[in-house]
């Protein structure tokens, strides 16, 4: 559905959440709190540098993977995730480009993945998942206006 919205240019956010039921047993089977949220860049942490930064669509939603360095443009967009291990197993990364009517136009898998966009793309919205099961979604990237 959002990527139907997304694709008719409707400029759509998107959210993780918990949907927490279960507080006093904890473990994977369970809809736990603290499950999924949003990342905020903002350059002051107040309540109104937040808020204007959510507004703004400066933020990305997970459920336990990190954003590291990115660049984003209209030309390549470029990310790469900061590697948490799992004891002494790396994670592995997928990172799947997103596009018109929720096509993924590019697959790659690693610690970072660059898209360069077609003329064609509206938008762009990354998901990367690990293998952990934990996912990170990026807002919309507006290619064409």
């Amino acid at each position: 559905m959002w990527d139907q919205l997304l694709s008719n240019r409707k400029k759509i956010l998107g959210l993780a959440t918990d949907d927490a039921h279960h507080y006093h047993e904890f473990n994977p089977e369970k809809a736990n709190p603290g499950r999924g949220w949003i990342q905020v860049f903002s350059e002051d942490l107040n309540k109104s540098a937040i808020l204007e930064s959510m507004s703004s669509g400066d933020f990305y939603a997970s459920t336990g993977v990190e954003l590291g360095d990115f660049t984003i443009t209209k030309n390549e967009i470029v990310l790469e995730i900061n590697d948490l291990e799992n004891g002494s197993k790396k994670n592995q990364y997928t990172f799947n480009f997103i596009t018109n009517k929720g096509v993924i136009s590019d697959q790659i898998t690693g610690l970072s993945g660059r898209y360069c966009p077609s003329k064609n793309d509206v938008y762009v919205r990354v998901e990367i998942i690990c293998s952990d099961g934990t996912r990170l979604w990026t807002q919309p990237i507006w290619i064409t206006d």
